[in-house]
């Protein structure tokens, strides 16, 4: 995922999503689908909002041979100087194709802060 903001590749991205994927606990919208993730990310890309997407402190719940579900704490760094971190649980399928991608994302906390705020922490 990082590399594919970073490189504002929407094809690499989107192939990192399933098809079948859900987005819960969005603040103030519905379920996001594959459709409205597309559409945001390549809205991201071409208006060079999303600089960076960082995942920090995997933690593993749930393993099969099709199913990998982890809690992680996703940090995304906006172009204007705003992160938004996100408390999650991300669940990953291994689909017909042999690639793993992600078919769930529930949402459990977010906040907002700024870089360039005094009350933020500096060097990390």
């Amino acid at each position: 995922m990082s590399i594919s903001v970073r490189s504002r590749d929407l094809v690499q991205h989107m192939d990192l999503v399933s098809q079948r994927v859900f987005v819960f606990g969005m603040p103030k919208q519905e379920a996001l689908d594959y459709i409205k993730w597309k559409r945001r990310r390549k809205k991201d890309f071409q208006d060079d909002r999303l600089l960076d997407i960082r995942f920090n402190g995997a933690k593993l719940k749930t393993i099969t041979q099709r199913r990998l579900i982890f809690d992680t704490q996703e940090s995304l760094l906006a172009t204007n100087g705003t992160v938004a971190i996100v408390n999650k649980s991300i669940t990953l399928e291994l689909e017909t194709d042999g690639k793993w991608r992600v078919v769930e994302e529930r949402v459990h906390g977010w906040k907002m802060i700024n870089i360039d705020s005094e009350d933020t922490p500096h060097g990390e």
